[in-house]
C-alpha cells in the first residue's frame, strides 16, 4: 500500500463527491475551510491525501477537470507505507 498526497486548484463549489470518487480526504484541517467556503470567489488550492494500491495509481484528472478543478501534477507524491 502507498500513501499519496496531491493538490487541486479551482474556483467555485468544491466537488465534494470527488473525495469519495478518488478515495481521498483533506490533508490538514487548514484544507477543510477553503473546501467548504462558497463565498470565496478566487482560486483555491487544497491539499489532499489518500491510500493507493500501486505507486503508478493516479487521481482521475479528467473528472476533476469536468468540475472546473485541476490536479497539480507536480504536487503528486507517492510513498510506500
Amino acid at each position: 500500500m502507498y500513501y499519496q498526497t496531491l493538490a487541486v486548484t479551482g474556483r467555485g463549489v468544491f466537488p465534494t463527491d470527488m473525495l469519495r470518487y478518488d478515495r481521498c480526504w483533506p490533508m490538514t484541517q487548514d484544507d477543510i475551510v477553503p473546501m467548504a467556503s462558497t463565498a470565496f470567489n478566487g482560486t483555491r488550492r487544497i491539499q489532499l491525501a489518500r491510500y493507493v494500491d500501486t505507486k503508478k495509481e493516479q487521481p482521475t484528472f479528467s473528472r476533476w477537470n469536468s468540475f472546473g478543478w485541476t490536479v497539480e501534477i507536480r504536487s503528486i507524491n507517492t510513498v510506500k507505507r
